[in-house]
């Protein structure tokens, strides 16, 4: 009986996890899904841990990054780090609100995904861009127009793609480049490995295909 339940709850697994890759739209080669498949079974362990304390009223569940372990997380994607000069004390006192969101005044776009690609900085600088864009226009906006963050990822030879890169460097591109396209016209698609198409060129040497130069 113990062998048998032990075979069910391993093809539970395995059932939740290809429900997962087509959920999130993943693939592997076999020794990739062999590693990630042992990867998901212990992060869905984890997950049925923290979801068992009666005292945490928070939901846990799985994500995209269910295949990765926490110091491949780490590394993917938190990695990157510089310093910053201190921001100079203002002379002036403000009276700040216990509470501020700027959604209630409809000047953000909805929360974006950036995948498995380290692109945090691309989204930061375009969503910085979208509303300051729609706070300076917004008597003739009723909400911000969502930009490309793909076009950055593709065509900023400031920053790295998928492997990092910084929000003012961005700046910097798009002020050279004048500007961004709507996201519709440019998706974000990491996973396509298509070019920049802002100057169809493409670069062999970028590792994962896409090029940022």
């Amino acid at each position: 009986i113990g062998l048998l339940l032990c075979s069910l709850a391993v093809c539970a697994d395995r059932e939740g996890f290809e429900a997962w890759k087509n959920r999130f739209r993943k693939t592997y080669t076999q020794s990739e899904e062999a590693k990630a498949f042992q990867t998901y079974e212990k992060n869905a362990d984890v997950i049925d841990v923290m979801n068992s304390n009666s005292e945490d009223g928070a939901v846990y569940g799985q994500t995209p990054f269910s295949d990765l372990t926490p110091e491949e997380f780490r590394q993917r994607l938190l990695n990157f780090r510089y310093n910053v000069a201190p921001a100079p004390t203002p002379n002036t006192t403000y009276v700040i609100d216990d509470a501020f969101d700027w959604r209630s005044y409809n000047a953000v776009t909805p929360i974006k995904d950036q995948g498995s690609c380290g692109s945090c900085w691309a989204f930061s600088a375009v969503q910085s861009v979208e509303s300051a864009h729609f706070l300076k226009h917004n008597a003739s906006m009723s909400a911000p127009i969502a930009l490309s963050a793909e076009q950055l990822v593709e065509c900023d030879d400031h920053d790295y793609a998928c492997y990092g890169g910084f929000p003012h460097n961005a700046f910097e591109h798009l002020i050279k480049s004048g500007g961004l396209v709507a996201e519709s016209k440019y998706p974000y698609d990491v996973e396509g490995h298509t070019v920049c198409l802002a100057n169809q060129t493409f670069n062999e040497t970028c590792g994962d295909g896409i090029c940022d130069d």
